[in-house]
């Protein structure tokens, strides 16, 4: 695996990369833990969840009216009303009516309901009803929105506000979810410093630690900052053994590549129980990942370029968490465009093209120029990417393609 002024041989798929990460997987679980359901906001879903009882539990009123036989309504208009008398034991007998408020339920004998725009009270006793209804309109029936038995919430699933609601529904206060996987994240480069601290000219602030942990809490990890480590395999080591102590992922960016201070392999091939998985990718840009496990933890090697790092963590470290935490990825957004004009791709590796959306008698990509792997801005700026497969060589203008946004 030593690369270091020799260049990489050959790199992996992207597929085949995660498989070989994927293996080491089986049979893990992070376990659950049980919390408010307020807390269960993009959390990962423990066990599947079957509802106990039928919503409605009792046929209900869908809105202010009168329940009614619908038989009894056949016929009406407004120069036609039929008469029914207002119900005094709070059943519905042939020709009755009884005013139903909406969510109250339906009185025993009644079958539909009249709103109460189309009925009018003309004394303690009677009603005129200016609608024919048929059966069960305007009533929620029971089990009508959630039957008894019904699968709710799929385990793995994550909770979003819309699951929280039905739940809330239900009655639950607490569901069990996913224990969050601990992610330990580190720097590596004699010239980054951090945030807030003035820099000289040949320094720069480490951008990585900052992407990767807001990455990784938007997909529900906990994040272990372990900070920026020199050029130094000692503290490198150091900073990794700590991680591999207390995260079930550690994340290290720089240090990955051909060059002379490219030292994380060294690092690695110091612990006694470490493996390669693989240590280069068919992917544009973020070729000189890797991954390798040490005494059975899953250590990433991510490029030191800013956008070179956000593209592996979305086409390699997302994968394997959402796996880890045994979740099914959510569905991402995607809009078709054609292509503004032409960008170039290499053929046989996977590239993430960078892509402003323009409206203009339809919808159209333009590819972002300042396309380096070191141009932060060009994912600030970008409203989506193209994944261009490896076996496809660049995209045409006026081609059609599909767009993942990026917000």
């Amino acid at each position: 695996m030593d690369v270091r002024d020799k260049g990489f041989k050959h790199y992996i798929r992207i597929d085949e990369a995660i498989k070989r990460i994927e293996e080491h997987l089986k049979g893990y679980s992070l376990g659950y833990e049980e919390v408010n359901l307020l807390d269960s906001l993009d959390r990962v879903n423990y066990e599947n969840i079957f509802s106990e009882v039928d919503i409605p539990s009792v046929n209900r009123a869908a809105m202010d009216g009168y329940s009614v036989k619908a038989d009894d309504t056949l016929g009406a208009t407004k120069h036609n009303p039929i008469l029914l008398k207002l119900s005094r034991d709070g059943k519905i007998s042939k020709g009755e009516a009884k005013y139903t408020a909406t969510g109250s339920p339906i009185p025993e004998g009644a079958d539909a309901l009249v709103m109460v725009e189309e009925a009018k009270k003309i004394s303690d006793e009677e009603i005129e009803v200016y609608q024919s209804v048929p059966p069960w309109k305007n009533i929620a029936r029971v089990g009508e929105d959630v039957k008894k038995g019904e699968l709710l919430i799929e385990r793995g699933k994550i909770i979003n506000p819309q699951q929280i609601a039905l739940l809330a529904a239900l009655g639950y206060s607490k569901i069990k979810v996913v224990k969050k996987p601990k992610i330990g994240i580190i720097s590596t480069g004699n010239e980054l410093v951090e945030v807030g601290i003035k820099k000289d000219e040949d320094q720069v602030y480490d951008v990585n630690r900052y992407s990767l942990s807001s990455l990784c809490k938007k997909i529900a990890c906990d994040v272990i900052d372990f900070g920026i480590a020199k050029d130094d395999i000692n503290e490198i080591r150091d900073k990794v053994f700590r991680s591999l102590k207390e995260a079930q992922i550690t994340l290290i960016s720089g240090g990955t590549s051909v060059g002379e201070r490219d030292l994380i392999p060294d690092v690695i091939n110091s612990f006694q129980n470490s493996k390669f998985l693989f240590h280069g990718v068919a992917l544009r840009p973020g070729a000189p990942a890797g991954a390798a496990l040490i005494d059975n933890r899953i250590v990433f090697l991510l490029p030191g370029y800013p956008v070179s790092t956000m593209v592996c963590f979305d086409a390699l470290v997302k994968p394997i968490i959402y796996k880890l935490m045994g979740a099914i990825p959510p569905k991402e957004s995607k809009v078709k465009a054609k292509m503004l004009r032409r960008a170039a791709t290499i053929g046989g590796l996977r590239t993430y093209v960078r892509v402003k959306l323009l409206e203009n008698h339809g919808l159209f990509a333009e590819p972002i120029r300042t396309f380096g792997a070191g141009i932060i801005s060009s994912m600030s700026k970008a409203d989506g990417i193209i994944i261009v497969p490896e076996d496809k060589e660049g995209l045409e203008e006026g081609e059609e393609v599909e767009v993942t946004l990026l917000r």
